[in-house]
């Protein structure tokens, strides 16, 4: 094989880890939600990935009106910290960009959830 043929291989190769890591590492920096209470400075959700409740500090450059039973993704920063208490919480400082995807989620919140009080924000 000629050495451009290799150098070419290379470089494709050397592409495709970059891209499958970038998908990796953003993946890793979203929670996907249903909510359930929100007010102007927080919102209450279920991540859907291990059904907890989790509240999320919303920055001032999200202007959305969040209803129970929306489904949503929440963009992270890259040194997010996650405060375990329960809920568990996300400052807004730490919180990119949240995003309604679905309306009405089909995503069940469990009555467990639902029932058990939150503490106050």
């Amino acid at each position: 094989m000629k050495l451009s043929v290799k150098i070419l291989i290379t470089i494709v190769m050397l592409l495709i880890i970059f891209i499958l890591g970038y998908v990796f590492i953003r993946s890793r920096l979203t929670i996907r939600g249903v909510v359930i209470k929100s007010n102007e400075k927080n919102v209450l959700i279920m991540d859907v990935k291990d059904e907890s409740p989790l509240y999320i500090g919303l920055p001032e450059n999200v202007n959305l009106q969040f209803k129970e039973g929306q489904e949503v993704i929440v963009y992270l920063g890259y040194n997010t910290v996650i405060i375990e208490t329960y809920p568990g919480s996300i400052d807004s400082q730490f919180i990119k960009n949240v995003k309604i995807i679905k309306e009405k989620s089909n995503i069940r919140v469990p009555e467990e959830i639902l029932q058990r009080k939150p503490r106050k924000q």
